[in-house]
């Protein structure tokens, strides 16, 4: 009886030992259930701004992945418009500002990247090169937006062609000028052309003899606005219409006629940009 008593008791002994494991591994359970467990920390990059002429406005922010772009100040440029800040050049690939400033997307680059300003000219602003805006297409295409025209005529009177030859490959549509004064017009047989390729304005040397509808633009945005110092003169275009006859305009009423090739008249620069 006394092994049986002292059985019972070890058992009692060994019950509430297990027991109050029981209450003790619950228990740790129950803490490590109440630990917080650390969410790891949004990625972040840090965004430069390349204002591409503009002054003033934040030079760079920190982004967060997913997050929508943080708050950050426009910066400025006198005669455009600021139109955000995209991830290429001439307002390309993927927009992350707008023009107030205001979050375009969530950010979902993984580096460090910078951030490029894009520029809206209005008709009149002043172009890159230091001349007036006169024309714009709307968008970027075949590497150019808008037009501008230089400030002054080129120097004297010049030939359309020293001679009444044909001049193949000349055509009168915007976005051609250039095509004509460096291609078709090559040469010193093109005086007019010559002396416009020869212009070195503004620092740049990629100067051209308007199309016909590019002078016309000169004129209608330009002239007749009061804008560019043109005179009521003749001025060429780069546009032949016969063997011996090319396009020009008159600026006192905006008149267009064929001049002959071997008369005179005044040249305007323009480039594309």
């Amino acid at each position: 009886m006394r092994v049986k008593g002292k059985a019972r008791q070890w058992s009692a002994i060994a019950t509430m030992a297990a027991v109050a494991m029981l209450v003790t591994v619950s228990g740790c359970r129950n803490e490590l259930m109440d630990l917080d467990v650390d969410e790891p920390e949004p990625e972040a990059y840090t965004v430069t701004f390349e204002r591409q002429g503009g002054v003033g406005g934040s030079t760079s922010v920190t982004a967060t992945m997913g997050q929508p772009m943080p708050v950050a100040m426009a910066p400025s440029k006198a005669g455009v418009l600021f139109d955000g800040y995209y991830t290429s050049p001439n307002g390309s690939g993927a927009q992350y500002y707008t023009a107030a400033m205001e979050s375009a997307r969530d950010w979902d680059i993984p580096a460090n990247t910078e951030l490029i300003a894009n520029w809206v000219y209005e008709i009149g602003a002043t172009g890159p090169a230091g001349g007036i805006v006169f024309y714009d297409k709307g968008e970027y295409t075949d590497g150019w937006r808008y037009l501008e025209a230089w400030t002054a005529d080129e120097e004297g009177i010049h030939q359309w062609k020293t001679n009444t030859t044909s001049t193949p490959g000349t055509t009168t549509g915007v976005g051609s000028g250039y095509q004509n004064t460096y291609s078709a017009m090559l040469g010193t047989l093109h005086p007019a052309a010559e002396v416009v390729r020869n212009a070195a304005h503004g620092g740049y040397d990629d100067w051209f003899l308007p199309s016909k509808d590019e002078l016309n633009l000169m004129y209608e945005n330009l002239h007749e606005e009061g804008l560019g110092g043109f005179g009521s003169d003749v001025y060429w275009s780069s546009s032949e219409i016969f063997e011996d006859g090319a396009w020009a305009q008159t600026f006192v009423n905006g008149n267009d006629f064929v001049n002959d090739k071997n008369g005179i008249a005044r040249a305007r620069a323009a480039r594309a940009f």
